[in-house]
């Protein structure tokens, strides 16, 4: 073996795929986290994009996972011969990973799912990004929201994705039906983040009604999902996880004072009311 050969086979050997479940270091379906100095979970033998704490999640995993497992082992495996076209999908996938809430919340907002819940089913949220040039600003700036769409989803597979997308569409589908029937989640949503001729289809699962109507109050990003997203970008704001309450909210008494609730205050959303134990009641708009 030459010496140019040696090295493209190192090369080769250093690009690992990665899923998010990989890039958060969660067990892909109980989300458990790898714990410093114990033995790292293991990767789906196929795709080795996906990781899980133990054979028991794996197989509880797998009806859900067989049809994208297959879809990601062939994208992985074609972009192997091409190592810099590898660790660009990587790197756009571990920086859009690392601000899915803002840009999950963005897609909720942008969708209205709160009053429309509905238009996740047919609807898909897209995110064109551009990159930075600047080598100096922060690992949140290193990507530049140019702006973000709406489009249907008939429309994302004969104009996106064609005939090799259907697996995706077909795996948002029973994760969608699976979230919204067996698990405590109002569903799945689609997200496509664009970079370059690169489209990455990722999930965003959508919390309760009520749950979500809250987060809006709180951050009602309605109005311009793109600026808001941008800003939250560049000035560190941070969404909290949506299956991970309880979380802050802010109150707003008869005279307009807004005061921001700690976290440790349970609250009760009904469809008009947010009733805290501490006897105070905010009235929407939700």
């Amino acid at each position: 073996m030459s010496a140019k050969d040696t090295k493209a086979s190192k090369e080769k050997e250093k690009l690992h795929p990665k899923d998010i479940s990989r890039i958060l270091k969660k067990c892909n379906w109980c989300l458990k986290k790898e714990e410093a100095g114990q033995p790292r979970f293991k990767s789906c033998a196929k795709c080795k994009s996906t990781i899980y704490c133990s054979r028991e999640c794996q197989v509880k995993s797998w009806p859900l996972h067989k049809n994208i497992c297959k879809a990601a082992a062939k994208q992985w495996e074609s972009m192997t011969e091409e190592p810099d076209d590898f660790k660009m999908v990587r790197d756009l996938k571990e920086w859009h990973v690392k601000f899915r809430h803002e840009i999950g919340h963005a897609a909720m907002c942008a969708l209205n799912l709160a009053e429309t819940p509905k238009e996740m089913e047919t609807q898909l949220f897209i995110v064109f990004l551009e990159k930075s040039e600047d080598p100096t600003l922060p690992y949140a700036q290193r990507y530049h929201v140019k702006y973000c769409v709406n489009a249907g989803m008939e429309h994302c597979k004969k104009h996106l994705f064609g005939p090799e997308g259907d697996v995706h569409f077909k795996h948002l589908k029973e994760v969608h039906e699976y979230s919204s029937t067996k698990q405590s989640w109002l569903g799945c949503m689609g997200v496509v983040i664009r970079y370059e001729g690169i489209a990455d289809f990722t999930l965003v699962r959508v919390p309760p009604v009520k749950v979500l109507r809250t987060r809006v109050y709180r951050w009602d990003w309605r109005p311009n999902p793109t600026k808001f997203l941008n800003e939250a970008l560049q000035k560190g704001i941070k969404i909290p996880d949506p299956l991970a309450a309880p979380y802050s909210v802010s109150f707003s008494d008869e005279d307009g004072n807004v005061t921001n609730i700690p976290e440790k205050v349970p609250f009760e959303l009904d469809d008009s009311v947010i009733k805290f134990s501490d006897g105070r009641v905010s009235m929407g708009p939700f």
